[in-house]
């Protein structure tokens, strides 16, 4: 799409960082690693959690984050899934591997490279984020956003208001295109790239 050239040309040229840690519920954070062409320092890459089990995991991240992904299965029964590994309590849906070994092996290796001095985290409403879990993720002491569809769930400035989908469950699948400029749904209604530039 031409129109995308120009939006990533754009946030490249804002950008002033060469890198930073950003742990997403979903694909969001790889989604910009990539269009910023910046290296992957974050383990949450290509994959999405439930919007309970994100909510664990940064509760609780060093711990989670010194577990190695076991107990593996596959996502549904026809042998045509993909895998979902399990770090202790919670699941990884690895949406966009094919092998338990590349699941493994990546999830290692990018664990290494967090800088928990210049962390990011991101977060939807997407699979089946409760008001409970929002208060408990808005108390958490990150630099953070959520992204929801309902605005009785603006309850702090670290919540981005995502208009047309009131009656809907949750925002749309943010990496689709909101616009016919090529700008994401992510990128049209929050200035992601000044976030991530802005000092703590």
């Amino acid at each position: 799409m031409l129109f995308r050239q120009h939006v990533i040309k754009r946030m490249r040229a804002s950008n002033r960082i060469e890198k930073c840690s950003i742990i997403a519920s979903n694909c969001i954070g790889g989604l910009l690693y990539h269009d910023l062409r910046m290296r992957f320092d974050t383990p949450t890459i290509n994959l999405f959690f439930t919007a309970h089990d994100f909510v664990v995991f940064l509760s609780d991240l060093k711990k989670y984050l010194s577990i190695t992904p076991s107990d593996f299965r596959l996502s549904s029964d026809d042998g045509k899934g993909y895998p979902v590994g399990k770090l202790d309590d919670i699941e990884l849906h690895f949406v966009h591997y094919k092998t338990v070994e590349e699941c493994v092996l990546k999830w290692e290796e990018r664990k290494k490279r967090i800088d928990f001095d210049n962390l990011y985290v991101i977060f939807t409403d997407r699979n089946g984020l409760t008001l409970e879990d929002l208060k408990a993720f808005l108390s958490m002491n990150y630099r953070k956003i959520v992204y929801v569809s309902k605005k009785q769930f603006c309850l702090s400035e670290e919540c981005i208001y995502i208009p047309g989908f009131e009656k809907a469950e949750s925002v749309p699948e943010m990496q689709r295109y909101a616009d016919v400029f090529g700008h994401r749904y992510y990128e049209k209604y929050y200035d992601v790239v000044k976030w991530l530039n802005e000092k703590k």
